[in-house]
């Protein structure tokens, strides 16, 4: 929601300054052509982005805004009393349409049909629905105008501005399809071109106050009052001018910054898979599981129910512990095609038989094939997401923490050997994943693809997706190291019979270092007490809440352990 309100502040904003530059085409004494070179040029510097959408609708709010007050200034005649008006000198005579401005106005009619074919198809056939921007924007502007300069009791003028400003941006409310951002705000476009009304009026209303005006006449004091008089004329002048300034500054700063962000397209982080690809190989294992079935599945014979597929299985299972070893990356898309979802599904039934049959030996007391199958389900979480889109990485977080949560289960039965061993294997695995800004750059390189140039401004970009992102990499590196720290724990607790005073008594026998908690870049919180000790990371508040466990991700602190079921105390009493 965020992403959507900024993209209607920089819309009002956009248009409120381009609406000040087309009113000075309008207004303004140079020639035409002169007036029509600083227009043309912020259309024109559009083009590199590209942005034509944007293109379009700047043309036609420079039309609807510039013709009439070309008309105005052409045949309304100044008044007599010399107040200030919004039209030209009396004096100006209507000038003759010469050779010289025939020959500019077709250079320009060239170029603008010159700029129109090679406009992309998608803007072409919806030219219509960003001329309406533009057009909305460019009433809003004259409805700006006409209250900071018309000659009419406040009251009118104000009335005029709050009905014709909001209502231009009704027809691009009515189709919200334009841009991606009104979908779940159509209305506020009204909203919008409203601002764009009141800004207007706010510049031009300070920059008459402060004698700025090139396009109009204003009235002069009188040489007469010395003093008093001419010293508040001063000094509101000069209040103006400050005030003018932290205007233009407030309207100019988000586009300038917005214009600065669209030039720079983001790119896709070079990632080529490796030949061979271990990633197929994850496939085809996935899919040869897949056929046999669960465990005493459907062979032919009685025999081979019990022990042929139970041995295909393992071997099966001994190819994919070889292949996690691998280097393998997820085969880049620019689309997501018939072919994704399969492979997705695949994966997911993988994880599913690796954390069966890891389930399978733990119960049966096989500890070594018990760890070996979560250790592999672990792994499985950045091999299957590596070079890939945001949703593989969130599969693959969640077939690590599936891993994770076997060996919490698995830790307290398995021997010394097999806990250094555990700590060893998960305190290397970190650097197997992919850096989340390496699959965020991708992310957003392909939202370019789709959007447009929405997407390359900073603060435009979907702030929750990239949050959110940020926040689970950080939870489940959280999880894992509070798994590495429990393991160490539970072997200290073996060999001395009661828990360390300390992390740091833990390095370096049990660990290599005391893990960092990634939310507050400060160790793990350990504490210890009469029952024993408690381990735990901040969580995303980045606050210490006391051990105490949240009712939310944003409340309390996070443990390996799940909290233990509430006790009835009226429990067989009967």
């Amino acid at each position: 929601m965020t992403e959507i309100v900024l993209f209607h502040v920089l819309a009002a904003t956009g248009g409120a300054a381009f609406g000040m530059l087309a009113i000075w085409a309008g207004f303004g004494r140079l020639h035409w052509s002169v007036r029509f070179i600083p227009v043309a040029a912020v259309i024109v510097s559009l083009f590199p982005v590209p942005a034509f959408d944007l293109a379009l609708v700047f043309v036609s709010q420079a039309l609807v805004v510039a013709v009439p007050l070309i008309l105005v200034r052409r045949f309304t005649a100044p008044p007599a009393d010399g107040t200030a008006t919004v039209t030209a000198p009396p004096s100006q005579p209507w000038r003759r349409f010469s050779v010289a401005d025939l020959f500019r106005a077709t250079l320009l009619i060239a170029a603008v049909f010159g700029v129109a074919a090679y406009l992309p198809g998608d803007v072409r056939a919806s030219w219509w629905k960003y001329t309406l921007v533009g057009a909305g924007f460019g009433v809003a502007t004259l409805a700006g105008a006409w209250t900071a300069l018309a000659r009419r009791h406040w009251w009118l003028r104000l009335g005029g501005l709050c009905i014709a400003a909001p209502l231009a941006g009704v027809p691009t409310a009515l189709d919200w399809r334009t841009y991606v951002y009104f979908r779940e705000s159509e209305w506020a476009w009204c909203a919008v071109t409203a601002a764009v009304g009141v800004q207007v009026t706010l510049w031009l209303m300070l920059t008459e106050a402060a004698g700025w005006t090139g396009f109009c006449r204003t009235k002069r004091h009188s040489s007469k009052g010395v003093g008093t008089i001419q010293s508040v004329a001063v000094v509101r002048r000069r209040l103006a001018m400050s005030g003018l300034a932290v205007v233009s500054l407030a309207i100019l700063l988000l586009p300038v910054v917005a214009y600065h962000d669209m030039l720079h397209a983001p790119s896709i982080p070079a990632s080529q898979p490796p030949e061979p690809n271990a990633y197929d190989d994850l496939l085809r294992i996935a899919v040869a599981l897949k056929s046999i079935g669960p465990p005493g599945g459907s062979l032919a014979s009685e025999a081979e129910q019990q022990v042929s597929p139970d041995q295909h299985r393992r071997v099966l299972f001994d190819e994919l512990h070889a292949a996690l070893r691998r280097p393998g990356a997820v085969p880049f898309r620019r689309d997501i095609d018939s072919s994704y979802l399969p492979n997705i599904q695949s994966l997911r039934q993988l994880s599913r038989d690796l954390l069966a049959d890891g389930d399978r030996h733990r119960l049966a007391g096989n500890t070594i094939d018990a760890q070996r199958r979560y250790l592999d389900l672990v792994e499985l979480g950045p091999a299957s997401s590596r070079g890939g889109w945001l949703v593989d990485r969130m599969l693959g977080t969640a077939f690590e923490r599936m891993g994770i949560e076997g060996l919490r289960q698995l830790r307290e039965s398995l021997s010394r050997d097999q806990r250094r061993a555990l700590i060893d294997t998960l305190q290397a695995h970190e650097a197997d994943w992919e850096p989340a800004a390496d699959v965020l750059a991708r992310e957003l390189a392909n939202l370019d693809r789709i959007v447009g140039w929405p997407a390359r401004v900073s603060f435009l970009n979907p702030f929750a997706m990239i949050q959110a992102t940020e926040q689970a990499d950080d939870r489940r590196s959280a999880t894992l190291r509070l798994l590495i720290c429990e393991t160490a724990l539970a072997q200290y607790l073996a060999d001395h019979g009661a828990p360390p005073a300390q992390l740091p008594e833990l390095v370096p026998e049990y660990l290599s270092d005391v893990p960092d908690d990634p939310f507050s870049g400060r160790p793990l919180v350990y504490r210890t007490g009469p029952n024993g000790y408690v381990l735990y990371s901040v969580d995303q508040n980045c606050l210490d809440d006391g051990g105490r466990r949240g009712t939310s991700l944003t409340d309390g602190d996070l443990f390996l352990d799940p909290a233990p079921p509430p006790t009835d105390d009226g429990a067989g009493e009967d």
